[in-house]
């Protein structure tokens, strides 16, 4: 039962997480999250100019929108399979596999969302340099 309460605590921490880069999400989409030291990809690239900063922020969308989901997704279903373990009073540590590989799938998806970022900063840097 002990794997089922630390697999429903690491399923909070994915829902936490999810729904950070869910709201940065948000207001990149609604044009709100300008550069900044705090929130967002935050790389030499991206904080170059503010050109970089949007360019990057979307090409980095699809990513971020897939490692969200993943997150969401992968933290119901650990909560469920924990929950019902909990009530039948049983519970197995390969339940915290679940919620590890959706963490590592998360963290691979915001790796190629911040590598596209990166390419689209730099393109946007290159037109800009241009003027």
């Amino acid at each position: 039962m002990e794997a089922a309460g630390n697999s429903l605590v690491l399923a909070l921490g994915l829902v936490l997480m999810s729904g950070v880069v869910h709201g940065i999400q948000r207001s990149v989409a609604s044009g709100n999250l300008k550069r900044n030291g705090m929130l967002g990809i935050r790389t030499k690239v991206t904080m170059s100019s503010d050109e970089a900063w949007e360019a990057g922020h979307l090409a980095a969308w699809p990513w971020t929108r897939a490692g969200v989901w993943v997150g969401y997704s992968s933290a119901a279903v650990t909560a469920m399979i924990a929950t019902g373990q909990l009530i039948a009073g049983t519970g197995s540590p390969l339940l915290l596999l679940l919620p590890a590989a959706g963490l590592v799938v998360v963290v691979v998806l915001m790796l190629l969302g911040t590598r596209d970022a990166n390419a689209a900063g730099r393109a946007a840097n290159v037109g800009r340099n241009e003027d």
